[in-house]
């Protein structure tokens, strides 16, 4: 038979910092697959590592007369641009 004081050992405190105001856990490791708690600083870095990944390897020198689509990467003087809409870019070094 249980006692209510056996059953209660395995519990949390309420009254634990983790569990009162913004609760915490551990940050799982990047590329971790598993059932754990996946953290808000677990999901920006994923995030970040593979918005990083796919613009560098999809965005292309900005060129003159090129139609890009929204959702494009480009770059451009060293700097990496997305079009948030369809362009055509022209050549404005006319003389």
């Amino acid at each position: 038979m249980f006692s209510i004081f056996s059953l209660s050992k395995g519990k949390a405190n309420a009254n634990d910092a983790k569990l009162t105001g913004t609760p915490t856990a551990p940050t799982p490791t990047n590329g971790d697959n598993s059932t754990k708690i996946a953290t808000t600083e677990f999901v920006q870095s994923a995030i970040n590592s593979t918005l990083s990944t796919n613009e560098n390897n999809i965005a292309k020198e900005f060129d003159t007369n090129t139609t890009y689509l929204a959702g494009d990467y480009v770059r451009y003087n060293g700097q990496l641009y997305k079009f948030i809409t369809s362009h055509t870019s022209g050549d404005f070094n006319r003389n």
